[in-house]
């Protein structure tokens, strides 16, 4: 029997890579988008994806009914779920807009707490899979990406309470853990940075102006090193189809040597890295 997957976030770097890589596989895809442009693109680069759904994930309110259609057409059910979308805005805590961090926690986790109760009943059918994509800013924290970090360190322990709450139906709750990944996400953050330093007042171009070009330095040259989309879309599919999954996979280099270093440096030790990174 055919098996359907389910990628939220079709039309990413990673969401769509995967839809290429599952489609190549034999599976059945069905999807969601942002808006009619990705679904129009994502229409055009793969007609073979079965049924794709608009779903703005600012809204996690609205994802229940909006993947209950979509699920409802899914005459085979599902076996596997994949959520590859999140937000990632740039700069110093004391200066982020409350509403850019809000909306990060919106998208990054409670639309993934949305999804799970969503496409629960379903899995629950077929014993399924649920991948989610953490970071290794989930286990590490940089300086200059506060939303992001405290957004992927919450859903770690989402992530972490689904495994223990789903696995007695069979359920395999998953979180891939990459570093840097060469995305639309990372040069969209890039570009942000740009802009908000340009819009900086004297006062806290004082402060944090060095700041804003060490870390787009940083996060530039970590995007000219990170992983291909493609690479990540090959280690999710491996997960989905090997009999035992693990619960987390670490994916890069560097994500595997900052978890060495967490290990066994001191959170005084760790800063002092990071310090030493940013001044460089």
């Amino acid at each position: 029997m055919q098996r359907t997957v389910l990628v939220v976030g079709a039309a990413g770097g990673v969401g769509g890579a995967l839809v290429c890589r599952l489609l190549e596989r034999g599976y059945r895809v069905v999807g969601t988008v942002l808006d009619e442009s990705e679904r129009a693109a994502v229409s055009a680069a793969c007609p073979e994806v079965s049924d794709l759904e608009t779903m703005d994930l600012s809204s996690a309110d609205s994802i229940r009914d909006i993947l209950g259609g979509l699920l409802g057409r899914s005459a085979p059910g599902l076996h596997a779920a994949v959520v590859c979308a999140a937000v990632s805005p740039p700069g110093p805590l004391e200066i982020m807009h409350l509403e850019d961090f809000r909306r990060a926690l919106e998208i990054n986790v409670v639309s993934n707490l949305a999804i799970y109760q969503s496409c629960l009943p379903a899995l629950r059918k077929t014993q399924g899979r649920l991948v989610l994509i953490s970071s290794s800013a989930g286990r590490v924290a940089y300086p200059f990406l506060g939303a992001y970090v405290s957004t992927k360190h919450a859903l770690e322990g989402l992530g972490d309470v689904m495994r223990q709450e789903a696995g007695r139906w069979g359920i395999e709750v998953i979180l891939m853990e990459p570093g840097g990944i060469r995305t639309g996400m990372v040069r969209g953050t890039l570009a942000r940075i740009e802009r908000d330093q340009g819009a900086l007042s004297p006062v806290h171009r004082e402060l944090y102006g060095k700041q804003f070009q060490s870390f787009a330095r940083v996060a530039g040259g970590a995007l000219s090193a990170g992983l291909e989309p493609r690479e990540v879309a090959g280690s999710i599919v491996d997960a989905l189809e090997t009999p035992a999954p693990q619960s987390r996979y670490v994916l890069g280099s560097d994500a595997q040597e900052l978890f060495r270093h967490r290990r066994v440096l001191s959170d005084r030790d760790m800063d002092a890295m990071f310090a030493k990174v940013y001044e460089s």
